[in-house]
């Protein structure tokens, strides 16, 4: 009977982990136990980045900071494949931050990396804002987290098509 279930428990196991395979190539998207999300886009890193700056104005949120690791990187004598990260955020949703919980400025600017692998795909990341402001406990930054996930999740869709 041990064997059985065993057999049962690695067959499960296997089924779900093939399961969570099929989903993750078929939307090109991988949810990390931290909040991390990432997207592979359908598009090569220069356009990735021209639809990601054109996604952020289309949604109303400001880029307050573009960091270009591939260039600074060249400062040191290293050469890397496309990375930037964009920082944004919007000051009406700091107005409601700063009003519930000074201490979660911490969160903000929200941040995108976008970045090209060794095999050329390139690949748009954030922090989910509702698991960052969860740590607060309060129910307005628990509500703006949630809004702040639909807004980065539409901006990172529309830079990934």
């Amino acid at each position: 009977m041990f064997k059985e279930f065993k057999t049962y428990k690695l067959g499960i196991l296997l089924l779900t982990l093939a399961l969570m395979g099929i989903f993750t190539l078929h939307t090109s998207l991988i949810l990390a136990q931290d909040g991390r999300v990432e997207k592979v886009s359908n598009s090569p890193f220069d356009k990735t980045i021209k639809q990601l700056e054109d996604a952020i104005t289309a949604n109303k949120v400001m880029a307050v900071n573009k960091i270009d690791h591939q260039n600074m990187l060249t400062m040191v004598g290293m050469n890397i494949k496309g990375s930037k990260t964009y920082e944004v955020f919007r000051p009406d949703f700091g107005k409601i931050l700063f009003e519930n919980n000074p201490a979660a400025g911490l969160e903000i600017p929200l941040r995108i990396y976008v970045y090209e692998t060794k095999e050329g795909k390139t690949v748009v990341s954030y922090h989910k804002p509702s698991v960052a402001l969860a740590i607060y406990k309060n129910p307005k930054l628990d509500e703006l987290g949630k809004t702040l996930d639909g807004i980065l999740q539409a901006i990172t869709d529309s830079a990934t098509k």
